[in-house]
């Protein structure tokens, strides 16, 4: 991750992964924490840091309690801002609707176009095709760890994403139900037993 965050790469991984027990501040953070001449942490500093990139993503979080207290969508733009505070060129979200309710993803792709507005190049990872369409301009298909498709989201329709996913056509997954079963070969009538 040291080497992506070099590059100016930076992802929001699927899972929360936060320390429950430290306030939004030292999650934000966690592993850079940045220290005077003395050796120690300039916490004025990390808090204001802290509150810029909260305010940036649309977001009024008490970044002095524990995560834990948080919501899932508040963890979330931890999380988010936590990726942000390395100042990336590029940032990766990993299914990141997960564990999201309508009215959070929502949120959640507000503070995506407030990133794309600011000039970061987002990568998002999902499954949702709903999502993609939605938020994305361009679509790039893979298939076992391979590029199998790339194109302008206009130019693509959703059956299409699929079938390249699945590398055949949805008929062929999914045949149709043949209903002509034929005769009865075994019927049962007042079968009992005592």
């Amino acid at each position: 991750p040291y080497h992506a965050q070099q590059l100016g790469i930076s992802m929001v991984p699927q899972e929360l992964y936060i320390v429950p027990h430290l306030n939004g501040v030292e999650n934000i953070f966690l592993g850079k924490l940045k220290k005077n001449d003395l050796g120690f942490v300039n916490w004025k500093y990390l808090k204001t840091k802290a509150k810029e990139l909260i305010k940036l993503l649309g977001w009024e979080i008490d970044l002095n309690v524990p995560v834990k207290q948080l919501t899932v969508p508040e963890t979330q733009v931890i999380q988010i801002a936590r990726a942000l505070s390395s100042d990336p060129k590029i940032l990766i979200f990993d299914e990141p609707t997960s564990m999201l309710g309508d009215k959070d993803i929502e949120g959640l792709f507000r503070v995506i176009n407030i990133l794309k507005q600011r000039g970061i190049g987002i990568i998002y990872i999902s499954h949702r095709l709903a999502e993609i369409f939605s938020i994305s301009e361009r679509v790039t298909v893979l298939r076992d760890g391979k590029v199998v498709h790339g194109s302008y989201t206009e130019d693509i329709e959703v059956e299409e994403v699929i079938e390249l996913m699945l590398g055949k056509s949805l008929k062929e997954s999914y045949p149709e139900k043949n209903e002509n079963i034929g005769d009865p070969i075994l019927e049962v009538v007042n079968l009992r037993k005592k």
